[in-house]
């Protein structure tokens, strides 16, 4: 689901012995429904982790496929927030 699909894609892609695949709402934008990253995406990003702020890096990538602001703020007070920062949960799409 959502970020977990195009990881497993990406693992079958590399060789992991995957026999099937049940994907559901990959993020990929296949149209022009929605503006493309700004360039420096990926340098914005790690610029929030190399100075440690895991979850603003995890609002900047919420906020950048399209969940509105005031969902990302409920979405800190929630008990996966913790899980979301340190990497062992994936946010939905």
């Amino acid at each position: 689901m959502s970020s977990g699909a195009v990881l497993a894609l990406e693992a079958a892609a590399r060789g992991t012995p995957i026999t099937r695949l049940a994907l559901y709402e990959a993020p990929f934008i296949v149209d022009d429904s929605r503006p493309p990253f700004p360039p420096d995406y990926l340098a914005q990003l790690n610029k929030f982790l190399a100075l440690g702020r895991r979850g603003g890096a995890v609002r900047f990538w919420l906020r950048m496929v399209g969940v509105p602001a005031p969902v990302v703020a409920l979405m800190r007070c929630t008990p996966a927030w913790p899980k979301f920062k340190a990497g062992r949960a994936h946010p939905p799409v």
